[in-house]
């Protein structure tokens, strides 16, 4: 079970390598500054990854990722009461101490197609697309994607306590997407962004072409 109860076998092992089902799209759920709750809404009625604490902006989420173990020790208590989802993280020991779903990781860029491993990319995000790819989906579609500040802030909610990590490298973070290749459609609609790595269009577009 995902969000409580008794962990999840690693998946990679006796679930098969990977949980491919073919599926369609998939939003993935940044904390970029521009991401605004309207856009958030439009993603209802779609299955969702929601990244870190965008649990809160959208609880209609199907999966939360989540990968540092820190973030899971401020904010699983908070989770448990108001998240219903999946919940996902490539850190071994926070996925046996809260019984979430571990899924391995290793660093670097690019995919593993044939295993169960997402690589790492140096940030969640990349990870979550990674990860996106293994549960089946064929599309991804970006929201809150920003990698980098609106002048005031790096994120739409105020910055986590410590002793979680709040420092960004987003220039690091965008060469990383130039060389990811993703063998899966990956489609930006992150209200403003500063990665290139894949085509942007507009939300209200890509509803209009999956609605």
């Amino acid at each position: 079970m995902g969000s409580g109860g008794l962990p999840r076998k690693k998946a990679g092992t006796e679930q098969g390598h990977r949980r491919r089902t073919e599926k369609q799209e998939c939003f993935i759920i940044a904390s970029g500054p521009s991401l605004t709750k309207s856009d958030v809404e439009k993603t209802r009625d779609f299955d969702v990854i929601a990244i870190n604490t965008n649990y809160q902006i959208a609880p209609h989420a199907k999966y939360l990722y989540a990968c540092d173990g820190l973030w899971w020790d401020q904010y699983i208590k908070d989770v448990r009461e108001k998240y219903t989802g999946e919940l996902w993280t490539q850190d071994a020991k926070a996925a046996k101490d809260y019984g979430l779903n571990y899924v391995e990781s290793k660093p670097g860029n690019g995919f593993i197609a044939d295993e169960f491993i997402i690589k790492q990319g140096q940030n969640s995000g990349y990870q979550a697309i990674n990860l996106a790819y293994h549960l089946g989906y064929n599309r991804v579609i970006l929201l809150g994607y920003d990698m980098g500040s609106d002048g005031n802030k790096s994120r739409w909610h105020k910055d986590h306590p410590s002793p979680c990590g709040n420092h960004n490298n987003h220039k690091q973070f965008i060469e990383n997407f130039n060389h990811m290749s993703p063998p899966i459609e990956v489609i930006n609609c992150s209200r403003k962004t500063a990665v290139t790595a894949f085509p942007k269009i507009p939300l209200e577009e890509i509803i209009k072409t999956i609605a």
